[in-house]
């Protein structure tokens, strides 16, 4: 006797948890490819190293905007994690403007703003497995660091490297699961000849 078909949400969870696996095997799909099929699919599940660096990168810029925005208000306070690199160039410029108000604001939030938008550019590029969104990102964090560390802001420091780390462990499992994404598409295309 013959068994009845599983009902459509078993047979999804079934499909769903074998990706899953798959991905956490480091068997992802590689976004960084020019095929618009493959972009066209939906990120892998798993794989939380990539996952984990990307997050990251959307804290710095989330931190980052909070501080532009107290940095622009002229508030005595900041977020650690923040990058605090273009706050040095956001304080030469209000310095020149300050008797401005609306100028003022304006060159002193931009910079900072803009730092946010290309930390926040970075993680979206980094959720589609492309290793140079986490090494640019990386790059950006360890040159605030050195800044951080010069300027004796040990909070921000200890932030910074546990960030550096993290994002670290992301582009080692980025890079691992591009090539077995590249490994799977060489297998297919040699059974496909056969």
């Amino acid at each position: 006797m013959q068994e009845p078909p599983l009902p459509q949400s078993h047979a999804q969870e079934k499909e769903d948890a074998e990706i899953r696996d798959a991905a956490n095997r480091g068997e992802a799909q590689n976004y960084e490819t020019e095929d618009p099929q493959i972009h066209t699919q939906s990120i892998p599940v798993g794989n939380v190293q990539v996952a984990r660096g990307a997050n990251w990168l959307i804290w710095v810029a989330g931190c980052t905007l909070v501080n532009a925005l107290c940095f622009a208000f002229n508030m005595d306070f900041s977020l650690a994690l923040g990058m605090i690199s273009p706050a040095f160039v956001s304080v030469l410029l209000g310095e020149i403007t300050k008797d401005n108000a609306v100028l003022h604001f304006i060159v002193t939030f931009v910079p900072m703003a803009l730092s946010a938008a290309i930390f926040l550019f970075l993680s979206k590029q980094s959720n589609l497995y492309r290793t140079w969104a986490l090494v640019v990102g990386a790059l950006l964090i360890a040159a605030d660091t050195l800044i951080s560390l010069i300027s004796f802001q040990p909070l921000t420091v200890g932030l910074h490297v546990w960030a550096l780390f993290a994002i670290g462990q992301a582009i080692f499992a980025c890079i691992a699961a591009n090539k077995a994404y590249k490994a799977q598409v060489a297998a297919a295309a040699t059974i496909k000849l056969s």
